[in-house]
């Protein structure tokens, strides 16, 4: 069975706490990051660019991504969604201090603590993938490069 991959961003700000941005997904008001399925040829990367734009109006200069040893850092996890696909997420990090304007496709975004976050998220290793995020940004963020 082939995997559906998506791609995208989990965005946060330090005010001074972590918070990460959650856009309202219209189907039964399910919160999740900005997020998209992989095209053609595209990158992951250019995936996650790609639906930065598309549904928060971002484009990569506007945040700082984080790099660990010059690499891009993305988190990756499958699920196997309801409808019994196989789904594989690849999600980059990114520093953000700006509210996005978002697309049609949502009916609104919040910021949310990491605890907020993980109960507002419907699968499980959606909220695996956001702790390993959140000690990632708590933590190894002040060693890492976190630039473009």
């Amino acid at each position: 069975m082939e995997k559906e991959i998506s791609c995208g961003f989990v965005l946060y700000q330090k005010s001074p706490e972590i918070l990460f941005l959650l856009l309202k997904h219209p189907n039964q008001g399910e919160w999740e990051f900005p997020k998209g399925h992989q095209e053609n040829s595209e990158t992951y990367y250019e995936t996650a660019k790609r639906e930065l734009t598309e549904e928060v109006n971002f484009n990569a200069e506007d945040i700082i991504v984080a790099r660990r040893k010059g690499q891009l850092m993305s988190f990756t996890y499958e699920y196997k969604a309801p409808s019994g696909s196989l789904r594989k997420m690849v999600l980059f990090v990114g520093l953000c201090n700006k509210n996005p304007i978002i697309s049609s496709e949502h009916r609104g975004f919040a910021w949310f603590t990491f605890e907020e976050a993980k109960k507002l998220l419907k699968f499980p290793e959606v909220c695996s993938c956001l702790k390993e995020i959140y000690n990632f940004v708590r933590t190894d963020s002040k060693e890492s490069n976190i630039s473009e």
